[in-house]
């Protein structure tokens, strides 16, 4: 839980929170048309942490925010017992992976003697990803293999992808051990 300080600026209390936090969107049927919930998503997804989508839509939504893909959803069902359980899981379940699948990936890579230069991510690429992985290392015009969790992504997203970044190399753990 954070909370912010009397006279903290509001912007870098929210996104200093985001930033060592697992972030929950809650998208409702106005969730994209609120500017606020559409730099925290963004700022979430750029921070590359674990992130879950409670799906609380009733009518529709005019537009959903591009920003909320290769992420775990859940619908909000208002006369279910479990759905607080279920979310408390994936929440769980997220945190835990954004934390422990790099260092099971870099246990495996000293395991099978896999000296590559890599890229851990906790979730599958995608095209703010790719922006990000760019921001953080300069430029990915190197080659630059990125790791995530298995299954790997199917022929059009790999190949959506490339047309970002070509020289990438796209791996999950049974692909990259698997060579």
């Amino acid at each position: 839980m954070h909370s912010i300080a009397a006279g903290e600026r509001l912007v870098e209390a929210i996104d200093r929170a985001i930033s060592a936090s697992t972030f929950l969107a809650i998208v409702t049927d106005s969730y994209s048309s609120r500017g606020w919930c559409r730099h925290e998503v963004i700022k979430a997804k750029r921070e590359l942490g674990p992130i879950v989508l409670l799906d609380a839509v009733e009518d529709g939504d005019e537009r959903r925010s591009p920003y909320l893909g290769n992420i775990p959803i859940l619908r909000w069902k208002p006369d279910s017992p479990l759905v607080m359980e279920r979310l408390l899981g994936l929440l769980l379940a997220e945190s835990f992976r954004h934390r422990y699948f790099p260092r099971q990936v870099a246990w495996l890579s000293r395991l099978q003697r896999v000296d590559l230069p890599y890229y851990c991510l906790s979730r599958p690429p995608e095209p703010l990803t790719l922006l990000e992985l760019r921001r953080r290392t300069g430029s990915v015009e190197a080659d630059l293999t990125v790791v995530y969790p298995d299954p790997p992504l199917d022929t059009e997203e790999t190949r959506l992808l490339h047309e970002f970044e070509p020289r990438m190399r796209l791996m999950t753990p049974t692909m990259l051990f698997s060579a």
